[in-house]
């Protein structure tokens, strides 16, 4: 599944927020470039809302926010390994559910 040493994940509701911004023009570039470059690039995967992530939902976050560090728990309890949040989200930096970087 994982394609490089470093890998880089993302979850399928990332997708969906990136589409949400571009349709009510709150990002310029267009939602089928971002796509295609992350289709394109072979570090990336994109990972599905599947049952092992809604296993690791937290409850104290709002749905987005909790996929989202869902996707992380589920890949770090699944690989054994450390897996690190790109975000500037106050919310989930707070949570400290996920180990986070920005």
């Amino acid at each position: 599944m994982l394609t490089s040493e470093f890998p880089i994940i993302v979850p399928t509701i990332v997708l969906a927020e990136m589409k949400y911004l571009f349709d009510r023009k709150r990002i310029t570039t267009a939602f089928d470039d971002i796509r295609k470059r992350l289709y394109d690039d072979e570090r990336v995967t994109i990972y599905p809302l599947d049952d092992l992530v809604i296993d690791y939902l937290p409850e104290q976050l709002e749905i987005h926010d909790a996929i989202i560090c869902a996707t992380c728990l589920a890949l770090q309890n699944t690989l054994g390994e450390e897996v690190r949040l790109i975000t500037k989200d106050e919310a989930i930096i707070k949570s400290s559910l996920v180990a986070t970087v920005w």
